[in-house]
């Protein structure tokens, strides 16, 4: 029986796409589409439809597979902007989506109340960094999806690249790419660190992953 033993995070294949944005939830549609939830950002320059208006979550469509994807413009997404907005109003938030038949159901929240914890991406210290260290990055199997679960992979301190800078997080599995036979795919994620003033990586980044069985 074949058995999963470990991951192989092949840091030479990160792609950053230009544009600004994070969590990245994912979803494959019957249309062999991707579908994303960008949460925080303006999208992506090159692709048509671009405003530049800052946007508490937006959906992308992708089309094609790493190196050479690209993102859609959903004319008929509403726009849900960020920054001033009084407590009596709305923010909604997209930290789910999932494709089920002909629909696309994307989960919102609307946060119109004071934060229960600290506001998000405060910086922790003088060096601006939105986490004081590296985050936790693991990897668990089963046979089913109620387990039981063993786990295969596990980074303490997840710096992609081995940049002693990076602050990844939120790390997703894209299920359009897995490979046909299961040896690998692509993970994606989201990297906060400052580079020289600016948050370079605070985009759609992308990294193939391999899996190693016996």
């Amino acid at each position: 029986m074949t058995k999963v033993t470990d991951l192989r995070i092949l840091d030479d294949t990160i792609l950053h796409m230009v544009g600004t944005g994070d969590n990245w939830h994912t979803t494959w549609a019957g249309d062999d589409k991707l579908y994303v939830s960008l949460n925080d950002g303006e999208g992506f320059p090159d692709v048509e439809g671009y405003t530049g208006m800052s946007l508490n979550t937006r959906v992308f469509a992708v089309n094609g597979h790493p190196p050479n994807h690209s993102f859609e413009y959903l004319p008929g997404f509403p726009d849900l902007p960020s920054g001033e907005i009084p407590e009596e109003r709305s923010r909604y938030y997209g930290f789910s989506i999932i494709a089920l038949d002909e629909h696309i159901y994307h989960y919102l929240y609307t946060p119109n109340h004071p934060w229960a914890w600290p506001p998000p991406h405060e910086p922790v210290g003088d060096d601006e960094m939105w986490f004081d260290a590296p985050i936790y990055l693991g990897f668990w199997v089963a046979d089913q999806a109620w387990g039981p679960w063993s786990q295969v992979h596990e980074e303490t301190s997840w710096t992609p690249a081995e940049e002693p800078g990076a602050r990844a997080y939120q790390p997703q599995i894209s299920p359009k790419w897995i490979s046909d036979d299961g040896k690998s795919f692509w993970m994606i994620f989201t990297d906060s660190q400052p580079v020289d003033g600016e948050r370079l990586y605070y985009d759609c980044n992308v990294q193939k992953v391999e899996i190693l069985i016996e």
